[in-house]
């Protein structure tokens, strides 16, 4: 399993993204296991201000419906959705 965790408050994380797909591929990450067993974490959303609610709200809509990967919006230091993050992995390793 392989789970991306993003910095979502950068303002680079989409480049970042695409970056670390691309040296995934390089060091022969299989497409199936990203097609499969790939998860999206979105930490940093307690760095989010509230003017930018709505533009994370209209993102995380967006990739979601354009991925088949789970996305889970999360705060490592706050706590905040940490169990959905690990329902989600335990759901994708069962």
């Amino acid at each position: 399993m392989v789970v991306h965790v993003r910095d979502i408050s950068h303002p680079h994380t989409d480049f970042q993204k695409q970056t670390v797909l691309k040296v995934m591929q390089e060091v022969g990450v299989k497409e199936e296991l990203l097609e499969t067993r790939y998860m999206e974490v979105w930490n940093k959303v307690d760095l989010i201000k509230d003017d930018q609610m709505q533009w994370l709200n209209d993102k995380i809509e967006a990739e979601t419906e354009e991925s088949e990967f789970p996305i889970v919006m999360l705060s490592a230091t706050e706590g905040y959705n940490k169990q959905v993050f690990l329902q989600t992995v335990s759901q994708m390793v069962a």
